[in-house]
């Protein structure tokens, strides 16, 4: 996987995706709110064409 050629390109093993998370339930004041953020490592997957659905082709 790590050095494979995709369309003359390296292809990445792997990507980053930051996660971002609040409690609705809390109360709105910005300067108490706690925002969680979680970084998660993922395999890197071919884009796929979208979206399809039953709706939307």
């Amino acid at each position: 996987m790590p050095g494979s050629r995709f369309d003359g390109a390296l292809r990445p093993p792997f990507v980053r995706r930051m996660i971002f998370a609040y409690d609705p339930a809390a109360p709105l004041d910005l300067q108490t709110a706690v925002v969680n953020v979680a970084t998660v490592t993922l395999p890197w997957e071919m884009p796929h064409p979208g979206p399809v659905g039953a709706y939307i082709e």
